[in-house]
């Protein structure tokens, strides 16, 4: 999500995300109700973006075609199962939470270089995907609430490294 937020090209949209940020910390289990709605329906407009990236844009783009399969098969079981896709959701965003940790230490043992903030952020970060993934309904709110911080920490981070450019 920071890179997402950071590599905005609008600040309208960083804008959004903050806003969008706070409303998930205020009000997390109004939007743990709508998540498999917003999640089915990002996955499946992801997919379209990805099927129309490789179609137009073969040699540039990222997108894959096993990706792009994974996207529809779970934005379509999501959004069949809805209120009952939240232990699935919980546990593909603790998966998804643990690949990123493993990215980050990857990253800090080839560069030989490592932060003691980003180790600790590390083990906090797994302590949660372990919540997350093994009492998925008990800490979902939880974490709409941690990922409401992160979103908004993300847009004051990239107003920062604007104000560092200029």
């Amino acid at each position: 999500m920071k890179k997402l937020v950071i590599g905005l090209q609008n600040d309208w949209l960083a804008y959004l995300f903050g806003a969008m940020g706070i409303l998930l910390i205020i009000f997390p289990e109004t939007f743990t109700g709508a998540t498999p709605y917003m999640l089915g329906i990002g996955l499946l407009v992801k997919a379209v973006i990805g099927i129309i990236s490789v179609v137009k844009y073969k040699k540039e783009t990222k997108a894959k075609a096993g990706n792009i399969v994974i996207d529809v098969v779970l934005g379509c079981a999501i959004l069949f199962h809805n209120a009952n896709a939240i232990g699935a959701i919980g546990a593909f965003w603790a998966m998804a939470s643990l690949h990123e940790v493993a990215e980050e230490i990857t990253e800090a043992f080839e560069n030989r270089k490592f932060s003691l903030f980003r180790m600790i952020a590390s083990a906090i970060t797994v302590a949660f995907a372990v919540m997350l993934l093994f009492a998925p309904f008990e800490h979902f709110a939880f974490h709409v609430r941690i990922l409401g911080l992160e979103i908004l920490s993300s847009v004051f981070v990239r107003k920062r490294k604007i104000r560092q450019v200029y």
